[in-house]
């Protein structure tokens, strides 16, 4: 059995020894994650897939009533669905650590504000409580936004097919973590 996320390849004794058989096609699924003691871990979504729900769920409530949930693709090519708070060009989404309890982001509230724009453009714009780079390394330039790549590919799809179903033409997406700057402080990255 492989990893859909990491392609990892689970060996045969941790399947056999696997305490709940049933769980089993989330691990293939790449929704959970299998230990060597047998434990099945439910997987949770990094905050770019959270920061991602929330761009998402703003933009299309520009458009839409009722948004409870939204469709985002992993990086990895994983269709997932989280579940958010949208109201108008405003949403939220809370950081879902599964089955981590000592991820200290459980439960961070991402919000996303979206405006329609008439020019055509798409912007994505970093707020508060997104943090910046400290130093300058290969891919980033000290004080830049601390969004990874992949994350920041995944924000902007997400946004860009909002705009597609909602039928604009054009919006801009500020995001924001309103305890960012706190959580930031027990992070690797407290800037």
């Amino acid at each position: 059995m492989r990893d859909p996320v990491t392609d990892f390849e689970y060996p045969e004794a941790w399947v056999a020894a696997c305490r709940s058989p049933d769980l089993l096609p989330n691990v293939r699924q790449g929704l959970a994650v299998l230990t060597a003691s047998g434990s099945v871990l439910r997987r949770g979504f990094t905050t770019g897939t959270t920061a991602a729900a929330a761009c998402k769920a703003a933009v299309l409530s520009l458009a839409f009533d009722t948004i409870e949930g939204v469709g985002i693709t992993l990086p990895c090519g994983i269709a997932v669905r989280l579940p958010v708070d949208a109201y108008r060009g405003r949403a939220s989404c809370l950081k879902d650590a599964g089955d981590y309890p000592s991820d200290v982001t459980a439960g961070l509230e991402f919000v996303a504000t979206a405006v329609p724009s008439l020019s055509g453009a798409v912007q994505f714009v970093p707020g508060e409580g997104i943090g910046s780079f400290g130093r300058n390394t290969r891919r980033h330039l000290q004080g830049t936004p601390a969004i990874s790549a992949p994350a920041l590919d995944c924000i902007r799809r997400s946004i860009n097919e909002a705009v597609d179903e909602a039928d604009l033409h054009g919006t801009t997406v500020i995001l924001t973590v309103p305890r960012g700057a706190e959580v930031a402080q027990k992070t690797l990255n407290p800037k």
